[in-house]
């Protein structure tokens, strides 16, 4: 930003001040791009300012933060203290960490490559650097040739792009070094930023105050005409049915996705298909989000420590032992759905809540470092027949120091009763169990915590934290690209561990009014990765402000998903029945049909009919013959809205239907101008887009 320039873009005079350095810092570089603030001191009288804030939107300063930070950069740049405004929401700022050691003289940065700022590195969210080993800064001269571009090499790293991506990076090719040099770069700063002993810093819960405000009454998309979708209809969830290449996704479903990136809502979106997270990449940098895109990739350097994680959070009932009961028992029941056994049954119901609940009992009491690996090696250990000497069990490894330091840090009589109650079930009732019996409680949890320990699942899941999912409330966009098809029941598990977490951050978060930023949950094949807790956290959507969108093929997905007995039924009709918006696109399936042929209504169809009856004379005078009786009446009949069999006809969005797909648009509440019914039949446009060039 430029003080004292005669005009925008024009060389400064002598007048001018520097206020700002950098790559657009001065702005909101993933909403607008190439502003300028200029004072002409040579016309304006000395107490006036001409103000010029450029904006791709066409519609500068229409926000209140607009112009609440263009008050507080003025100001700053001055030595004035910040409007008041401004300070009512502010968060006490975090010390600004430690400047990455550079060259004495600034490298020339090449005409066409420009290095990127570290996203969200600001005084109100910066890394926490106090604990760290400062002294590996020195370590970073070492690579001068990545040094060179380090903010835009933390940057990408912070988006999770792996050190390949990085040195495969043009700017990067440019340069005389190696992959492996690349990387050792990249461990040295991550080490830096995130420690190592499992340890959450505080930045990761921190939520940055907004400039933007989303009141309830905020239109989000439109259906045409007056029929537009607010902040609170989005907010109640959308299910998006309709057959393989019907529009669903290309059409309603980013019609719905590019709406909530534009309102600048936060995100976490889940895949199935191969490639799905790379389009989801480009879709972002087509809408100028990709600055905010956070790449969950196995091999990646972004992670979150599961436990860590959930015994660290802020807000209360970080360490209660229900709450990790819960996490687990959401993780079984999704093995188990996908191992043929019915969502309302399975081991960890009744003896399986019981070996979590007392496992996890001892674990918390005792302090002890909590990891998979160590809850495997516990549950393994553990006596499978009762001992004949009462304090034999402290001689057995890990098991039996567990349950010693547990038993001493016992010291207040809530932690006694839970120690007491969880000895006794591994010293008495564990060991008198059915050998069949504990086979059947112990094989799902095991079986479980093998798939979360495997190889790089495990890195991503039990190493370090360097990302969370309250990283949403920023604006940030978490895209698990695990697909389900290249990771099978660990693509499946991870996700569904990512989105409970998520759900749960969402329902904790603290309400700022307007200023809480909205989230969104996108979730394309959502069969796979359905709980029972999804129908829980959808109870509760709206007040969360999540809009959950879920899409799928049709409800027969749902139900051999959840078993195919009623209680899936029951499972899924639920779920679907607080999901307020639906779009019906062209389906095949008669069972989708016929329920959404129910859903949309019927009404009654008057029917005419008529009669008419002639009465002949015996006589041979014709003139004796009655005219003919003739009768009209008017009935009703109780039709369908939308016969089932229309839904099939619908057009799907191809190139022979110039790329729009025809659906039925339901929504709960209100009624459309267009028809006066609670739906209406319309056309989405495919959004289509182009990958953008990779840069640093």
């Amino acid at each position: 930003m430029l003080v004292g320039s005669d005009t925008p873009g024009k060389p400064p005079k002598s007048q001018t001040k520097f206020i700002f350095n950098g790559d657009n810092v001065h702005g909101r570089a993933t909403v607008e791009r190439d502003r300028r603030i200029s004072i002409n001191k040579s016309i304006l009288p000395p107490d006036c300012v001409e103000v010029i804030w450029k904006a791709k939107s066409g519609n500068p300063l229409s926000q209140p933060g607009d112009l609440l930070l263009l008050a507080k950069r003025l100001r700053s740049s001055l030595n004035l203290p910040p409007p008041q405004e401004f300070e009512a929401v502010k968060q006490t700022p975090t010390p600004k960490p430690p400047t990455l050691p550079v060259k004495s003289t600034p490298p020339t940065v090449p005409a066409k490559v420009t290095p990127t700022p570290v996203p969200e590195t600001t005084p109100d969210n910066a890394p926490d650097w106090e604990g760290q080993d400062l002294s590996l800064l020195e370590k970073l001269k070492e690579y001068p040739e990545c040094q060179k571009w380090g903010m835009g090499i933390l940057s990408r790293m912070l988006q999770g792009m792996k050190p390949q991506e990085i040195f495969e990076s043009p700017t990067m090719q440019k340069e005389n070094t190696t992959l492996e040099r690349v990387t050792a770069y990249n461990n040295i700063l991550f080490t830096l930023l995130y420690p190592k002993d499992g340890r959450v810093i505080p930045e990761h819960f921190r939520i940055a105050p907004s400039e933007y405000e989303w009141p309830n009454d905020m239109t989000i998309w439109s259906a045409g005409g007056q029929d537009v979708w607010t902040l609170d209809d989005v907010t109640q969830g959308t299910l998006i049915l309709g057959a393989t290449g019907s529009g669903k996704s290309t059409c309603s479903g980013r019609t719905l996705a590019k709406a909530m990136l534009a309102k600048q809502f936060g995100g976490m979106i889940l895949t199935t298909k191969p490639g799905e997270g790379r389009e989801w990449g480009m879709f972002c940098d087509s809408v100028n989000r990709q600055d905010q895109v956070r790449w969950i990739r196995l091999g990646g350097p972004l992670k979150l420590n599961l436990l860590a994680y959930e015994t660290q959070r802020l807000g209360a009932g970080a360490h209660l032992t229900e709450n990790l009961v819960g996490f687990f028992r959401v993780l079984l029941s999704v093995m188990g759905q996908r191992h043929g056994q019915r969502a309302n049954e399975g081991f960890w119901q009744n003896a399986g809540n019981q070996l979590l609940r007392n496992l996890l009992d001892v674990f918390l009491i005792s302090k002890s470092p909590l990891s998979l690996d160590r809850l495997a090696d516990f549950v393994s250990a553990a006596p499978t027949k009762k001992l004949d000497d009462d304090e034999a069990w402290r001689e057995i490894p890990l098991f039996g120091d567990v349950l010693a330091t547990a038993q001493s840090n016992a010291t207040d009589p809530k932690d006694q009763r839970a120690f007491e109650k969880a000895k006794s079930y591994w010293l008495v009732d564990y060991p008198t169990l059915a050998p069949e019996t504990r086979s059947c409680v112990t094989f799902g949890f095991k079986a479980m915590l093998d798939v979360l320990r495997s190889r790089e699942i495990y890195e991503l899941l039990c190493s370090e934290t360097s990302i969370t999912p309250d990283c949403t409330f920023n604006g940030h966009i978490m895209i698990l690209d695990i697909p389900v098809k290249d990771y099978g029941d660990a693509g499946v598990l991870v996700q569904c561990a990512f989105k409970y977490l998520f759900q749960r951050a969402v329902e904790r978060r603290k309400d700022m009014g307007n200023q809480t930023r909205p989230v969104f949950l996108f979730i394309d094949e959502a069969q796979n990765f359905f709980t029972e807790y999804d129908t829980v956290f959808q109870q509760t959507a709206r007040s969360s402000r999540v809009a959950t969108v879920l899409l799928s093929q049709n409800v027969n997905n749902f139900y051999a998903h959840l078993g195919g007995d009623h209680n899936a039924r029951y499972l899924f009709d639920s779920l679907a029945g607080n999901l307020n918006t639906k779009i019906f696109h062209a389906n095949g399936d008669t069972l989708t049909n016929e329920w959404a042929s129910k859903m949309l209504g019927t009404w009654d169809r008057p029917v005419t009919s008529s009669s008419a009856s002639s009465h002949t004379s015996q006589s041979i005078n014709p003139f004796d013959n009655e005219p003919p009786t003739i009768g009209h009446g008017v009935t009703t009949r109780r039709e369908p809205m939308v016969f089932p069999d229309e839904f099939a006809r619908l057009r799907s969005g191809n190139s022979k239907n110039g790329f729009h797909a025809e659906a039925y648009v339901y929504r709960v509440g209100s009624v459309f101008e267009q028809t006066g019914q609670a739906f209406i039949k319309t056309a989405f446009q495919q959004i289509q887009f182009k990958e953008a060039p990779p840069r640093l």
